[in-house]
């Protein structure tokens, strides 16, 4: 199950508004270089990181909200 989901079988979500966004994710990677206003999550959180494009952000993530960029945010099963 691990596997199936570090790989993306459980779809994503693609994100390049500054709302606010709740779910479970199990990664967060940038498609350009992006601003995270915020990220919270089991044992995460952080605010006004940047991550350049491309970067991967491994973790449980339940919420996160960005100042610019875009996104895309792996569904995690739990």
């Amino acid at each position: 199950m691990n596997q199936e989901q570090s790989m993306g079988k459980h779809g994503f979500n693609f994100y390049s508004d500054t709302s606010a966004h709740a779910g479970t994710f199990c990664a967060i990677q940038a498609c350009e270089d992006t601003i995270i206003a915020s990220v919270t999550g089991e044992n995460i959180s952080a605010t006004n990181i940047t991550i350049p494009a491309g970067f991967l952000m491994m973790g449980h993530v339940t919420s996160i909200q960005l100042t610019s960029g875009s996104i895309l945010a792996y569904k995690s099963t739990s």
